[in-house]
């Protein structure tokens, strides 16, 4: 029966629908009831599985009764996942660039050119929304032309011997928390490249509101670079997570790159200049009237602890993945 479990199991990662647990379950139904047809209630035989498994057809075949063919710009594969993840990342995008152009509005000064920065706003929502979808679409297509994986080879000269293993509970993709991560790095990616200004602090004074760039443009350029290729790594490796739906070794070496990638980049930032406008910050803890350098030194220090917080954490992940990994392995 494992061959059948197998077999299941290769449906299910082709399809994306969010009833693939129905589905999974119906198709178990539909094939034991069809096996105990053939051994009119006799014990099977593996060549008898085999013969019915073929019959059945390929995994990607029955995946398709289930996923709509008509879908060419994203494979029918990872189109309905496509949409998906489109959907909320052009929602959080629309709802990110609607804060940051409320709170523009709100603090900017009376004398300000009230048709000017109204007329900006569209072209902010046009390249926000359009890099969006270049983003998730760029991404989801070169995994779906080049993305490889056990699913995807047995599909040619299909034969229930070519059924991938099934994956342990441990090397199985959490798809919910895999979307999160890929949502949030675009989200970054936006924000970050363009629209860094959104970050802002505000303040009143006698001529209104007063609103400076939260972060250093010295130490956004120096860092801005190493991020995005870090971002865009994990982008290509989480979406390649979802398209394979399991850890593999490669997928495991390519985590811990990024783990230590990340770990350099946190040093860097806590060696070199602080991310957060001193010039800002002063700025704005001056108007308090009162000597407030002890504590934008606390603050900035505070940043630096965080740093290396987190790179504590990322070290003792790296370590439980491989000792995960060791232990499996034996």
């Amino acid at each position: 029966m494992d061959l059948i479990e197998r077999y299941i199991y290769a449906v299910g990662q082709k399809i994306w629908s969010k009833n693939r647990k129905d589905i999974e379950n119906e198709l178990r139904t539909i094939l034991y009831d069809n096996l105990d047809e053939v051994t009119q209630g006799k014990e099977a035989t593996e060549e008898q599985i085999k013969d019915m498994l073929k019959r059945f057809g390929s995994p990607s075949e029955v995946a398709s009764r289930y996923n709509t063919t008509e879908k060419h710009l994203i494979g029918p594969n990872v189109y309905d996942l496509y949409v998906l993840v489109l959907k909320i990342v052009l929602i959080v995008s629309f709802v990110g660039i609607t804060i940051g152009t409320v709170t523009s509005f709100i603090t900017m000064s009376q004398d300000a050119n009230v048709i000017g920065r109204v007329l900006l706003v569209i072209p902010q929502y046009i390249a926000g929304l359009v890099t969006s979808f270049g983003y998730v679409t760029a991404i989801f297509y070169l995994v779906e032309r080049f993305g490889t994986s056990e699913e995807i080879k047995i599909d040619s000269d299909w034969s229930p011997e070519k059924l991938p293993k099934l994956v342990s509970e441990q090397d199985r993709v959490k798809r919910i928390g895999i979307i999160i991560n890929i949502i949030l790095i675009i989200f970054a990616l936006i924000i970050f490249n363009f629209y860094p200004n959104q970050i802002s602090i505000s303040y009143t004074s006698g001529d209104g509101w007063v609103r400076f760039s939260a972060l250093s443009e010295v130490a956004l350029k120096q860092y801005l670079p190493l991020w995005n290729i870090v971002w865009i790594l994990s982008l290509i490796m989480n979406t390649l997570l979802l398209r394979m739906g399991k850890w593999s070794l490669y997928t495991k070496i390519f985590k811990a790159v990024l783990s230590i990638a990340s770990i350099i980049i946190l040093a860097i930032m806590i060696k070199g200049p602080d991310l957060l406008s001193i010039e800002s910050l002063s700025a704005a803890l001056a108007q308090t009237g009162q000597d407030m350098t002890d504590v934008l030194q606390m603050l900035l220090k505070l940043f630096k602890t965080i740093y290396a917080v987190v790179i504590v954490i990322i070290v003792v992940e790296l370590g439980m993945d491989g000792y995960k990994y060791i232990k499996q392995s034996h």
